[in-house]
This record gives C-alpha cells, structure tokens and sequence, in this order.
C-alpha cells in the first residue's frame, strides 16, 4: 500500500456513529482526519497515513486500545495518543497518555487535540 499524504488525526474506534461524529467535528474544525475500526488496522494506517495524533478507543475487536498502543511504543510509530473510554481509565495505560472520557464534551474533545497537536 502507497503511503498517503498525511493526516492531523487518525480516530480509531469501532461504533460508525463514534468515528463519523468524530470525523466530521475534527475535520469541521480544519483537521484532516481519517479513520478505521479495528485494533488489528492501527499500525498500518499510521504508516500508511502518518498521523500527527491518534484518538483511541480503548474497547476495539483485534486488538485493545492499550495493546495498539504498546505495539505503536514498540515499533518507535507512536504519534500521540488521546485514549477514549465510557469505561473509565484503563489500568494498563502508560504514563504520559492522555484519556477522554465518553461521552464527552466537543469543546473538551477540540481542546485535548489541539493541546496534544502542539505539545508534539
């Protein structure tokens, strides 16, 4: 697979209504944005698309949330991460990851990224 021209954002989460709500909000706001909904799908569509940031679901099919996350760390392909859970905070998440809870706020939503964006 070609790699594609990057992206700001890679939202990684398995409910359709999830990801476009979050595609739409993202790309709304002047990010481009891309997603997928399978844990197994992560590392491949960050080297296809070289995200900036990557926004997380904890609970996927494949793979979970932290374990994409601990292969991401592994392979030295880990952008940022924003983790996201109605669960609460996995107690496997590494130390530094950030973690929004669902539902959440837009504005949160729009905050986190861009502090995630700029901080990178």
């Amino acid at each position: 697979m070609a790699q594609a021209p990057p992206v700001d954002v890679l939202v990684v989460d398995d409910e359709p209504a999830v990801a476009e709500l979050l595609l739409e909000v993202l790309r709304d706001d002047g990010l481009s944005a891309v997603a997928v909904a399978d844990g197994r799908q992560v590392v491949e569509a960050v080297h296809h698309y070289r995200p900036r940031l990557i926004l997380l679901d904890v609970i996927l099919p494949g793979l979970t949330g932290p374990q994409v996350l601990r292969r991401l760390m592994a392979s030295g392909a880990a952008p940022p991460v924003i983790l996201m859970s109605a669960a609460g905070v996995p107690s496997d998440r590494p130390p530094g990851v950030r973690f929004l809870p669902k539902p959440f706020n837009i504005d949160d939503l729009l905050a986190m990224v861009h502090d995630a964006l700029e901080q990178r």
